[in-house]
């Protein structure tokens, strides 16, 4: 039966069960993050996806149409997640500022260590496939409301901060897959930098000394 994808449509899969075209695009993503992660970025193409996820070649290509449009859906939805996971974790955090830091730093550097590599393995393949990489900004201008809302920050002095608090969480998190550090110990190591980053004087303290002392 052939497949329709405008908006409101329904799509059959092989048992017979009808799924949305937004639920069908949302399995083609994850199964292309999949492969991304188990096998790198050249391994994602559309036959690849198509086939993990049960349907024809023709249908990825409805919902994506071409190699390097697949690779900016799949690049999107690594970055959703990121901000997701630090956002529920965030919310799951009790008031204290120390707390909530430390929830923020768990969930980077632990999501880090599941779905950083499907990032830069998708980041290289949209380079080879001719698309545009995303800069690196995308994903500070993601998070930032995140650090605004945890610690009170103004957007001023809230986009430095996340800018390096990436650049040492994706540091901490290449040092844990190498195996000089320990997750536990990336983890602390994030919360007492970004704690005394953050409790300079002049700026919101997040972290009180009392508080680092524990």
């Amino acid at each position: 039966m052939m497949e329709r994808t405008h908006h409101g449509s329904t799509e059959p899969t092989p048992s017979g069960t009808r799924l949305s075209a937004a639920e069908r695009r949302r399995r083609l993503i994850d199964a292309g993050v999949a492969i991304a992660r188990e096998e790198g970025g050249a391994s994602v193409t559309l036959a690849r996806v198509a086939a993990r996820t049960g349907v024809t070649k023709p249908i990825a290509y409805r919902h994506f149409g071409t190699l390097p449009d697949l690779l900016a859906a799949l690049h999107e939805a690594i970055l959703d997640r990121y901000g997701q996971v630090v956002r529920e974790a965030l919310d799951a955090a009790g008031s204290r500022p120390r707390e909530r830091l430390a929830a923020i730093a768990r969930a980077y550097i632990t999501h880090g260590l599941g779905e950083g590599a499907a990032y830069d393995a998708v980041t290289a393949a949209r380079i080879v496939a001719g698309g545009p990489a995303e800069p690196d900004f995308v994903v500070p201008e993601r998070l930032e409301q995140v650090f605004v809302d945890a610690f009170d920050l103004d957007g001023d002095r809230a986009a430095p901060l996340i800018v390096m608090f990436i650049g040492a969480g994706d540091g901490l998190v290449e040092s844990v897959n190498a195996g000089v550090l320990s997750t536990e110990l990336a983890i602390a190591s994030l919360v007492d930098l970004f704690g005394r980053m953050l409790a300079e004087p002049g700026a919101p303290s997040p972290v009180s000394s009392s508080e680092r002392e524990r």
